[in-house]
């Protein structure tokens, strides 16, 4: 399956629309890249089609029904004041047929039952500067096949490597325990107020002073229990993040290397992920999902959570979220197109029915701190400083941050296409 039809099943999925919209001969409404254009418009012509949707991206003339387009850079500030930046394609397109349009151009163009959209699901799948392909796309949906079957506003945070690993340590970046206790109590605090739900990656051991291996509460006794209590009061949902975080071959010839599972064998995955289990059961709660580092499971590490009945976290990539016991991750890691502070993206997201599923690692999106600084952008790194992104997501309004669990049952149930 090429990319834009599986784009086109996973919108279809989560919009319940069954096989009405997408790739094949009997949709009733087409969907295609730039060499399916012209058959698509023809279908459309003739009564075959009652729409088509074609996504086409990057440079081009102008070619039969597909408008001249071409590549711009910067930051985009489309309706109601939501700002992205990124590499956009922008159509050469009167006002008649602009159907998105930004202070850089024209992003689709509509002309009749056709809509042509600036989008490649390969390259920008993911992105968080691709927010207003899906409500174009439903709305133009909804036009011609009713009202879709979205799901409610409802998203995902996920933090990982809390209170720390051994990689962590092995670099030098281990976090004292009473500073991460601190952090961690605030953050169950403001989770409560909120009614929001986090996700928790925790591996299950970590290294002494003496360099040996221990359970991850000798290490971080008090980070440990804040977790726990926050688990207790139904706002923290445990992950199992592995056993130690680190390859422990390449440790033994002195190397960090923290991708856990990626070259174990079935035997070894089993156990690792069984002693992982073991530890989270006894000090915070049987998780109901796995995540191997850096999404390195390997086919062993992937098939022992399978055989453990652990739903594993996966990569965004552009299909169904909820696949084969695997929860795609709908958004890329450090939310590529985030423009300074501006977190307005994952509402509208949410609202189109594409729950937005945030992770991050310690407390901040990854480089957010450096990025900043690069840019030499003060304002938005005082801000940043004064309240981090973790307080900012929690307190976000529109969307119901879930715990994994809850969003794989509503994915589930979901499954089903809606009432024609």
């Amino acid at each position: 399956m090429d990319e834009i039809s599986a784009w086109g099943t996973g919108m279809a999925g989560l919009w319940g629309l069954g096989d009405r919209f997408g790739s094949q001969p009997s949709s009733v409404v087409g969907l295609g890249g730039e060499g399916d254009a012209q058959g698509l418009v023809e279908a459309v012509a003739s009564g075959a089609r009652a729409g088509a949707v074609i996504l086409a991206s990057g440079e081009g003339p102008a070619s039969g029904s597909l408008p001249a387009r071409r590549t711009v850079s910067g930051v985009a500030s489309f309706d109601g004041g939501t700002k992205v930046e990124g590499d956009f394609t922008v159509f050469d397109a009167d006002g008649d047929s602009a159907a998105v349009r930004s202070d850089l151009g024209v992003h689709a163009v509509r002309i009749g039952d056709v809509l042509v959209v600036g989008y490649d699901p390969e390259r920008e799948w993911g992105r968080i500067d691709s927010f207003w392909v899906p409500e174009i796309v439903g709305a133009f949906l909804e036009g011609h096949l009713g009202r879709l079957d979205r799901l409610p506003p409802i998203g995902i945070l996920r933090l990982d490597d809390t209170p720390g690993t051994a990689q962590h340590q092995m670099q030098g970046r281990g976090t004292d325990d009473r500073r991460q206790h601190r952090r961690i109590a605030r953050t169950v605090d403001r989770l409560r107020s909120a009614g929001s739900v986090l996700n928790v990656a925790i591996a299950a051991e970590a290294l002494d002073d003496a360099g040996e291996r221990v359970p991850l509460d000798r290490v971080w006794p008090k980070s440990i229990a804040a977790w726990e209590r926050g688990i207790r009061l139904g706002v923290v949902e445990p992950v199992c993040h592995g056993l130690l975080h680190l390859d422990t071959e390449a440790f033994e010839r002195g190397e960090v290397e923290f991708r856990e599972f990626a070259r174990l064998d079935a035997a070894e995955a089993g156990d690792r992920i069984d002693r992982a289990l073991a530890w989270q059961e006894e000090h915070l709660a049987r998780p109901a999902t796995f995540a191997a580092p850096a999404w390195a499971y390997g086919e062993a590490g992937d098939a022992e959570g399978a055989a453990r009945g652990l739903v594993r976290w996966h990569r965004a990539r552009p299909g169904p979220m909820l696949e084969d016991g695997r929860l795609h991750e709908s958004l890329l890691g450090a939310l590529p197109g985030l423009h300074d502070l501006d977190f307005s993206p994952l509402q509208r997201l949410a609202a189109a029915g594409i729950p937005p599923m945030v992770a991050m690692h310690g407390g901040l999106l990854d480089s957010r701190m450096q990025t900043l600084k690069e840019r030499r952008e003060p304002l938005p790194l005082i801000r940043l400083f004064l309240k981090r992104d973790m307080a900012r997501l929690i307190d976000l309004g529109g969307i119901e941050w879930l715990g994994a669990a809850d969003l794989v049952r509503r994915l589930s149930e979901h499954r089903e296409p809606a009432e024609s």
